[in-house]
């Protein structure tokens, strides 16, 4: 049973769970319950306290083969003891005669009991008995797919072609999800699973956090932890062999703590609850933040102490309200997890639920002062990922192998719920300030607007959010005049890393928040003032002066002008290493920007003769891609099958007219 018990759910889920809430919700569901299966296997009967009574009900009984199930007793689920399949299967050898015996015998019984031939019943019981026999026979037993189909008076098909072959599963029709079978029937291996098949060498990691959101450091004790049996050991800053950083943050706070769930210390421990256990017990001692410092949580309090990273230059800036962006946290269904496993010669093997395999590999190496070639990182896929694994994932990989390496035993450390909240700060909340001037159409003639992110207290990936926003800034709209900056806050909190589309939602909320608030002022519908601003349908863009003076200047100007370029548009990618002053340009040779340079201008010709638009920032939109104009026309007039917006509009103003209390709304948005 306790061997099943670890195959429940995960780590964060058995960690939190007790066999009382699970029996409790069961049966005032009802729920089936396969431990109240394996109670019953065992002929057990379990009493079910609550506050107001004391009532005696079998979850499971060792019933006759052809007892009817619940017979003479009230439950909330029944239970059929298969005794007939049972002796069909004891002593004899596993074969496939034999299992194909028991199954007749089972399904006569549960004929016998009610269930129809087919039914769910019938066939969990029939996988149940598979998944759990045939792996027992012989391989040499096991008759070939053509003596099968021989048998079964068929020939054998060939193996179609890949799911994504038109012929095979059109758009129209769905199509089989890749390893859906594995997924659904719980045989697909994640990283915490790795960790199963080490049991009795294996060691576990729990993390000692910070109460505090910004204090310094001044005693830990760890006496009572280490105490408790089962406990191996505890790792702190001054126990790490390399550097004490990843992604510019400490693995373990060193002297200071910066934010509540900062980890200070780690626990390793012969279970994930002994090691939980004894990091509550270790108790940590902190002091007043370090001088001329508080506690930064909001952006007013960011505004008021000028906490701020570096800012980020805008992609482009010509010369011449309010709205807070909501914040996102990750909720994928596998939590932070890694396994590290010693090899020889001082190797190390990580299975990492990440998204960035060679981003673990270069923080581990970092950690424990290796070589990159000592550290293999393996992925074999993640239960859910959306960005938060791209970075957040490396500290946890470190800690597992930094603890690998000190107690030299294979480690898994998994976050619990709570923990991987507490540690992974998501997508950056953030607060738009702007003035904008615009004409009685509705028409835009110049927008100036200040994005504040607030970020935590080590950038990590956030910078992403403001790269991207910047980029995204113009959206689908031809605007003459615009000018975007943005501004990190340095708050006391997790850091934040990238979420779906990071920078994008945001950069699209600026614009389209200003042009509803253009269409309030003025009195006209959102629809008719973002069209009035779309970007025009034109035959072939111009070069305008500043290109034009940009292919007059001599080559060296040119390829200057180049590096210039790509330095703004290498900004998103920077970020992705928190670090925007490492760009490397002066390694680029004057012969390959001369290269690049003029590549730029034959694609710039080759776009100029198909025709397009082109946006304020640059981007060029081909013909047959800037779908925009047609599609709004379509989605406003709307047509045979196709939503009309003009009528929602009505049936909503109809609605808000009649109902003083309950109120609709529509909105129709572009995205490039």
């Amino acid at each position: 049973m306790a061997d099943h018990l670890e195959r429940i759910a995960g780590v964060h889920v058995r960690s939190a769970a007790t066999l009382g809430g699970h029996f409790g919700l069961a049966a005032a569901k009802p729920l089936p319950t396969d431990l109240g299966l394996l109670l019953a296997a065992a002929g057990c009967w379990l009493q079910l306290l609550t506050v107001d009574e004391h009532a005696q009900q079998p979850t499971a009984a060792a019933a006759a083969a052809d007892a009817a199930p619940g017979t003479g007793v009230e439950e909330p689920w029944s239970v059929l003891r298969l005794a007939a399949a049972e002796q069909q299967l004891q002593g004899s050898a596993v074969s496939v005669q034999a299992i194909i015996a028991a199954l007749r015998q089972a399904e006569a019984s549960l004929a016998s009991a009610g269930a129809a031939p087919g039914s769910f019943s019938s066939q969990t019981l029939q996988g149940t008995l598979l998944k759990a026999l045939v792996p027992l026979i012989s391989p040499t037993a096991l008759p070939t797919a053509t003596a099968i189909a021989a048998a079964a008076g068929n020939t054998v098909l060939p193996a179609p072609p890949h799911a994504a072959a038109a012929a095979v599963a059109p758009v129209h029709q769905p199509v089989e999800k890749d390893a859906v079978r594995l997924q659904a029937s719980g045989e697909a291996q994640y990283a915490a699973d790795v960790a199963s098949r080490m049991r009795g060498r294996l060691l576990y990691l729990a993390s000692v956090n910070s109460t505090e959101a910004l204090a310094s450091l001044q005693q830990l004790d760890a006496s009572a932890a280490l105490s408790l049996p089962g406990v191996t050991g505890i790792i702190t800053a001054a126990d790490i062999p390399g550097s004490n950083s990843v992604m510019g943050a400490p693995l373990l706070a060193d002297g200071c703590v910066e934010y509540v769930g900062q980890p200070i210390a780690f626990i390793a421990a012969a279970s994930q609850q002994v090691a939980e256990r004894a990091a509550a017990l270790v108790c940590v001692t902190c002091g007043p933040p370090p001088a001329g410092r508080r506690a930064v949580i909001t952006l007013d309090d960011a505004l008021a102490a000028g906490a701020f990273y570096e800012e980020l230059a805008p992609l482009m800036q010509i010369l011449g309200g309010g709205y807070d962006l909501p914040a996102q946290q990750h909720f994928y269904m596998e939590t932070q997890v890694a396994v590290a496993e010693p090899q020889e010669d001082g190797c190390l093997r990580l299975t990492s639920a990440t998204q960035s395999l060679d981003a673990v590999q270069q923080a581990v190496a970092g950690v424990l002062g290796l070589p990159f070639n000592k550290v293999a990182v393996v992925t074999k896929r993640l239960g859910g990922g959306f960005g938060g694994k791209a970075s957040r994932s490396m500290p946890v990989a470190a800690a597992a192998a930094l603890a690998a390496t000190l107690f030299d035993a294979p480690v898994v450390y998994q976050l619990s719920r709570c923990d991987d909240f507490a540690q992974n700060g998501g997508r950056c909340a953030g607060r738009l300030r702007y003035d904008v001037g615009f004409e009685e159409s509705g028409r835009l003639v110049a927008v100036k607007a200040e994005v504040l992110l607030r970020a935590g207290a080590y950038l990590d990936l956030a910078s992403n959010d403001g790269a991207q926003l910047l980029a995204a800034s113009d959206s689908a709209y031809d605007l003459s005049g615009l000018h975007v900056t943005v501004k990190f806050a340095r708050c006391n909190l997790p850091p934040h890393t990238i979420v779906r589309g990071p920078g994008y939602l945001q950069g699209v909320m600026v614009l389209e928040q200003i042009l509803e608030h253009v269409a309030a002022a003025l009195g006209l519908d959102p629809a008719a003032v973002k069209a009035a601003n779309f970007l025009p349908e034109v035959a072939g863009p111009t070069l305008d002066a500043a290109q034009q003076q940009q292919q007059q200047q001599p080559a060296p100007a040119q390829a200057a002008a180049a590096t210039a370029d790509a330095a703004a548009g290498s900004v998103a990618g920077a970020a992705a290493f928190a670090d925007m002053g490492r760009l490397c340009l002066g390694s680029v040779s004057a012969l390959s920007q001369h290269t690049h340079l003029q590549q730029q201008q034959q694609q710039q010709q080759q776009q100029q003769q198909q025709g397009g638009v082109r946006t304020i920032l640059g981007r060029y939109i081909s013909p047959e891609s800037y779908t925009l104009p047609r599609v709004w026309a379509e989605l406003l007039q709307g047509g045979p099958g196709t939503a009309s917006y003009a009528e929602m509009l009505e049936g909503v103003q109809a609605h808000n007219r009649d109902h003083a209390w309950s109120k609709r709304g529509i909105a129709v948005t572009p995205v490039r």
